[in-house]
């Protein structure tokens, strides 16, 4: 089994990643919580110029570097400038002082550059090949409820990954007719953290607990229905959504 280290991040959330690994565990730990510690990696490596990544209202959502050719960086390679800076957000320079401030100022997890360092390399790798950026994957597996319907579970990079959404359908209905009716956390181990293995194999694990909750309370499954009172789409093959824009720190 290869080595695995893991990050703290605000709410609790622990990532589990395989260092230097770029995939889906790495590229929601370095997009949800510690994409400041990944900036600092790569200016002491570089020298590259730390840049913060502010909503139209100046709230700070992302840290990049940004290299001497003006482009900007992070876990997903290289970032361009009018993705960045859609919808009134706003690129400005950020001093590596400032963000080892960020957990006293604004919550956000305490920077770990030495750990996040493990990644550089690949990062700079995938910026000198020019390989466009990902979009950080999903996880959803559909099973059969009680005897007519349907459960849809997804787990994505929503909130940190921190809880795994379910909707519920008649058996056969069209993709609209789904609604919602859980969400899930992540269960807390010992240490009142959520582990968050963003993985296949993880989601698998998830999903069984999911199944059998349902199973063993479904009138809370409807009641809960009931409540919402409305249709929600989920995130899947049905209903493919754009890659949100990064948002980290809190």
């Amino acid at each position: 089994m290869p080595p695995e280290t893991t990050l703290l991040a605000p709410n609790a959330r622990r990532y589990v990643l395989e260092p230097g690994v770029i995939d889906d565990r790495s590229m929601l730990a370095f997009t949800n919580g510690h994409c400041h510690s990944l900036a600092l990696a790569i200016h002491e490596r570089t020298g590259w110029e730390t840049v913060g990544l502010y909503s139209g209202s100046g709230s700070l959502e992302h840290v990049l570097a940004a290299d001497p050719a003006g482009r900007f960086v992070d876990i997903g390679g290289v970032r361009r400038q009018p993705e960045l800076v859609s919808d009134g957000r706003m690129l400005a320079p950020l001093d590596p002082s400032e963000i080892s401030a960020l957990p006293d100022v604004l919550g956000w997890a305490i920077p770990q550059p030495a750990i996040a360092s493990e990644w550089v390399s690949s990062v700079l790798e995938r910026v000198a090949s020019g390989v466009a950026p990902e979009r950080i994957g999903y996880f959803e597996e559909t099973f059969r409820f009680l005897e007519n319907f349907e459960v849809l579970v997804e787990w994505t990079e929503s909130e940190g990954a921190l809880y795994l959404r379910a909707f519920l359908r008649i058996r056969g209905s069209i993709s609209s007719d789904w609604r919602r009716c859980a969400s899930i956390p992540v269960a807390k181990n010992e240490q009142q953290e959520r582990l968050i293995d963003f993985s296949r194999e993880a989601f698998e694990a998830h999903l069984q607990m999911v199944q059998r909750g349902f199973n063993s309370r479904p009138e809370l499954v409807f009641r809960n229905v009931e409540e919402n009172l409305y249709s929600e789409l989920p995130r899947s093959s049905e209903n493919p959504s754009a890659c949100p824009a990064p948002q980290d720190g809190r």
